[in-house]
């Protein structure tokens, strides 16, 4: 299936931030277009639980509140920091990952080589050492205790799944190590545990996603299907990938390569005709017709309800989303609707990310 419209925006929108270098700078305004954090960063992240992350003047990273203020800056020589889930975050500033609270204190003193996030009261965590060379090390699942109360016994567990949803998280079992400095493994059986840690949905899948609405994607060979929570095949989707389930909807390919929309029970209930199709968020999905057009966002009925003329487009969050028209000098200007399409905050900005908690990202151009 082709990516969603929202990856697609993704690269444009980075070499608008990268196009904009020196020239510009970030900060945060709420839903009415009102600044409530100055352009202060180099770059700036939705907010997650009360906390952001940005990249301050002098090159160094840092966590936010809703005023502006640093809370911490953790030192990373690793990768990135994960969000906060559960008042909780990953950082890395070596080559395990820590645990840190909204304050940025250590929240229990174990550390690990990698973890997801804190899902359901629950979140997968690799238990290799580094140290210990090529090992590669097992997942398991930890409480907000820090205690390992599912054991370190999967190959993977973070890997299609993002943690517990709806009671169940995808884990991978056996596998081939290919690459053990690169911790490269092929052949893994992807099945599905309970909070017991039991394998409920045997582990016979080659790729298997979270469960929504009911329904989990996963794939055997070349071949897509939706399961329940009992491990049935309910939605046979051959060779043709879907995307997860929204608001009771998911997009999903036809035999012509064209995306329209399926229901639970697999019925196409909106006609496939878009090039490429997104996820439901209040009400409303971004479409286009082809990989050159404009796009716009459909009802839940299949009705354009604001029409597809936009550059390019966000998924409504907090009852937003971020559009990008041409302006007069060639480039694009990003700004907000609402779910009427009514042009709410003008496209003034060089960028502009996503509102989460009221607040969202945004590039000034200087004057």
């Amino acid at each position: 299936m082709r990516s969603a419209p929202v990856r697609a925006l993704s690269l444009t929108l980075l070499v608008t931030v990268l196009w904009a270098g020196e020239h510009a700078s970030m900060g945060y305004i709420d839903t009415t277009g009102k600044v409530v954090i100055a352009p202060l960063f180099t770059t700036a992240e939705g907010f997650s639980e009360g906390r952001a992350r940005v990249t301050l003047a002098d090159g160094t990273r840092a966590f936010i509140d809703r005023t502006g203020k640093t809370i911490f800056k953790p030192k990373y020589t690793y990768g990135n920091p994960h969000e906060y889930h559960a008042g909780l975050v990953w950082v890395q500033p070596d080559q395990f990952v820590h645990c840190r609270d909204s304050l940025g204190r250590s929240f229990f003193s174990d550390s690990f080589y990698n973890a997801g996030d804190f899902r359901e009261g629950l979140c997968a965590v690799n238990t290799r050492d580094s140290r210990n060379g090529a090992a590669l090390g097992h997942w398991g699942f930890i409480d907000r205790s820090g205690d390992m109360v599912i054991p370190a016994r999967f190959t993977e567990a973070a890997g299609y799944s993002q943690g517990f949803f709806e009671g169940l998280a995808s884990v991978a079992v056996g596998g081939e190590v290919v690459h053990e400095r690169e911790s490269y493994v092929t052949g893994r059986r992807w099945g599905y545990i309970d909070h017991s840690g039991e394998m409920v949905i045997e582990a016979r899948y080659d790729m298997a996603h979270d469960f929504h609405f009911g329904r989990a994607l996963v794939k055997n060979g070349n071949n897509y299907a939706f399961i329940n929570h009992a491990g049935e095949r309910v939605i046979e989707l051959g060779k043709h990938s879907a995307t997860e389930f929204s608001e009771g909807l998911c997009a999903a390919e036809d035999s012509s390569g064209k995306q329209g929309y399926i229901d639970t029970l697999g019925r196409m209930v909106i006609p496939a005709q878009y090039y490429s199709a997104g996820e439901f968020h209040y009400g409303r999905a971004l479409v286009r017709l082809n990989w050159n057009a404009k796009y716009g966002f459909i009802d839940p009925s299949g009705k354009v309800v604001i029409p597809l003329q936009y550059e390019n487009a966000h998924e409504f969050s907090n009852g937003r989303a971020v559009i990008e028209t041409r302006a007069a000098d060639g480039a694009t200007r990003s700004g907000f609707i609402d779910r009427q399409g009514k042009l709410i905050i003008p496209a003034t900005y060089w960028y502009a990310g996503n509102f989460s908690e009221g607040l969202a990202p945004v590039m000034f151009p200087q004057k």
